[in-house]
């Protein structure tokens, strides 16, 4: 008995050195899913830039926002999920959302719509009233402001329907926003003035209004107004409109002189709401929302909350101080799911994937206005926050460009700094670059001198000065420079044992980092690591073939990014960011 027990000890011990010295891909923390997992995790429809409503808090103060084609979301303040609907396909740029005591009102598309703020979840919005073009943000005794095509404006009871028209003199024309204040005072923004109307209909005319309307969007809370503008713009009012401070966040300066930070998710506010004396929400473009801090000493807001998901991430980077760019913006490496990015920059929409060169500088291809560019900047500290953008001239291009690049690395060629390109079907292109990642001109198309040709490409990766790593067709296939100009493929490989759980599925995306092979395996929802030379498998994560929203799993993971032993990957299906930590016995 006694040396039973001493073999246990032993056996116990030996398997807890082998545990503590495997290698390890280690689970690290979610970004940009408030609802991080499981359950609460937040999901959006499908993606249309500028689909957002607006934005509504129920009696319960949970917050109703439009998150992509169709959808309907429902979040607690904390930013977990906590319902979400099928509602109308259709959208406009204008469409609303407002509140009640017992229903969200949506203005889509010139119907009103109602829902029941505690609706099963299978429940469809009623349509309500027809040939409505404008419903204002704010409510006032459950009911509604609305104009409509007849050009009557007045209050819409949304529980039975009823019309009051206001008699307002004059009456409006033309284009214009409605406002409805805290008292339910009513203001009209047309004609580039804000109106104010009394309780018979008559306008106030004083030499305070009508007020000039420098802001989209406005709303009126009480002793201040809120407006919006691009560049993730939000100015600040007093309550006669005139500007205190003005800008309080984002790009645009107006009377402002200095900088703020911008956040991209933003863009231009479709709407905003006060929770206290100095937080607000708002909601971006696209159906993010933010909690917001008014800092009046320093007359700034300040993000303190992201609520949503990451519906797209085709360009991802992080470099040496673990700062992440996704998204037009930079991450910390330390955030929570709910926790915003500081400032970022959309100065083009990128396409291919971002490249850290050796200089700290990061250069990418991009799309800005429907035209193709070179984006760059400085990737160093706390991250590259301010993108530069130099177009390329179409007509002074050796040949045609393809449609996409996903693939992207820095190179040397016949001694010039070049940002290799390869198309999604495989076709190669290089644009000169200065050694910040400034466009200086076309290089044409290189040989890659591949044993075969490829149907689908995503990604590239360096090994060193003359190896690449490229993945296609669900491949890693390594790239050897030919006396500093064209490639040649030496060696390809899709698997590296004899089972089955040794082979890549059909779609992989890499990234490299300390002589290690980072591949985020698609198909077969896992990330691995290997040693690139030879290909030796270290470590991996996720749940080989079965995808799932646990923090332990992946669905579908696609863009990849790392720096030493600290990766990110692109959660696709579960709209989110893993951060993931190798653990190596050495």
């Amino acid at each position: 008995m006694i040396m039973r027990n001493g073999l246990v000890i032993v056996l116990t011990v030996l398997l807890s050195l082998a545990t503590t010295h495997a290698n390890e891909l280690r689970f690290s923390g979610i970004l940009a899913n408030s609802g991080e997992a499981g359950r609460t995790l937040v999901t959006f429809g499908e993606m249309v830039r500028r689909s957002g409503n607006g934005l509504a808090q129920d009696r319960l103060g949970r917050l109703w926002t439009r998150a992509g084609h169709g959808i309907l979301n429902c979040y607690e303040l904390d930013g977990r999920l906590v319902n979400q609907y099928k509602i109308e396909r259709n959208y406009t740029g204008n469409d609303r959302i407002a509140a009640t005591d017992d229903l969200i009102v949506m203005f889509i598309r010139g119907w009103i719509y109602t829902l029941p703020i505690n609706a099963p979840l299978d429940t469809r919005p009623t349509r309500l009233l027809g040939n409505v073009t404008n419903m204002a943000t704010d409510s006032f005794a459950n009911r509604v402001l609305i104009s409509k095509s007849d050009n009557s404006i007045g209050w819409l009871a949304p529980t039975d329907g009823k019309f009051e028209a206001l008699k307002l003199d004059p009456m409006p024309s033309g284009r214009m926003e409605l406002i409805v204040g805290p008292e339910g005072d009513v203001f009209v923004d047309y004609n580039k003035k804000v109106h104010r109307f009394d309780a018979s209909g008559k306008e106030i005319i004083n030499e305070s209004w009508p007020a000039a309307a420098t802001s989209e969007r406005l709303q009126f809370f009480g002793d201040s107004w809120y407006g919006h503008a691009w560049h993730g713009t939000i100015k600040r009012y007093d309550a006669e409109l005139k500007p205190s401070p003005g800008v309080v966040l984002g790009g645009a300066s107006g009377s402002f002189i200095g900088f703020l930070p911008e956040n991209p998710e933003i863009e231009n506010g479709r709407a905003m709401l006060r929770l206290d004396d100095h937080t607000y929400a708002i909601a971006g473009m696209d159906g993010v929302i933010h909690l917001l801090y008014y800092d009046a000493a320093a007359q700034r807001m300040q993000l303190i909350r992201r609520i949503g998901s990451l519906t797209q991430c085709p360009t991802l980077a992080i470099n040496e101080q673990g700062v992440i760019w996704a998204a037009g913006g930079t991450w910390d490496w330390e955030g929570l799911p709910d926790t915003p990015m500081p400032e970022g920059d959309r100065a083009g929409e990128p396409i291919s994937q971002m490249v850290i060169m050796p200089n700290g500088y990061a250069v990418f291809y991009s799309n800005r206005y429907g035209k193709p560019a070179v984006s760059y900047g400085p990737y160093i500290q706390d991250g590259m926050t301010r993108v530069s953008v130099r177009g390329i001239n179409t007509k002074q291009l050796q040949s045609p460009l393809e449609k996409n690049y996903p693939a992207a690395a820095y190179v040397r060629y016949d001694k010039k700094h070049v940002l290799l390109l390869i198309s999604d079907t495989g076709k190669p292109r290089m644009l000169r670059i200065s050694d910040r990642g400034q466009f200086y001109g076309d290089e044409g198309e290189p040989k890659l001198g591949l044993s075969k040709p490829i149907k689908h490409c995503t990604s590239l990766a360096a090994v060193d000065e003359d190896t690449l790593l490229l993945a296609a067709d669900g491949a890693v296939i390594t790239l050897k420079q030919q006396a500093g100009k064209d490639w040649k493929e030496v060696n390809r490989f899709t698997q590296w044992g004899d089972t089955k759980a040794d082979t890549f599925g059909s779609d992989i995306t890499i990234a490299t980092s300390e002589n290690r092979l980072w591949v985020s395996d698609t198909n077969r929802h896992r990330v691995l690591v290997f040693d690139v030379n030879p290909a030796k498998p270290l470590a991996s994560f996720g749940q080989l073939d079965d995808n799932g929203n646990a923090i332990n799993q992946l669905h579908f993971p696609t863009s990849i990014a790392v720096s030493g032993r600290r990766g990110v990957v692109f959660d696709t299906k579960n709209q989110r960011m893993v951060r993931l930590t190798l653990d190596v016995n050495e």
